[in-house]
């Protein structure tokens, strides 16, 4: 699980400066999340819940144009289903 949250870390940096959000605490404060959430989320992972991994980078990822994690998710389960079936 901590490995799934460093990507989604490395993923929300990514889509945060793809967005041109480069103030991060202020973009964190607009979504409802605190101004450190970003340092707590890489130093701690254990202790933030994988919902907020998710909803920071749905936000991020709208604002930079990128496809939200469900959808990603879609693609991803069904590449998986045509490896597995004939």
């Amino acid at each position: 699980m901590t490995n799934l949250k460093w990507e989604l870390c490395k993923a929300i940096i990514h889509a945060t400066e793809a967005a041109r959000l480069w103030d991060q605490p202020r973009f964190l404060a607009a979504i409802g999340m605190p101004e450190d959430w970003l340092v707590r989320a890489i130093n701690t992972p254990d202790d933030v819940p994988l919902d907020e991994y998710v909803r920071v980078y749905d936000q991020a990822a709208e604002q930079a144009g990128w496809q939200p994690i469900a959808e990603i998710l879609k693609v991803v389960t069904l590449r998986q289903r045509y490896r597995e079936w004939p």
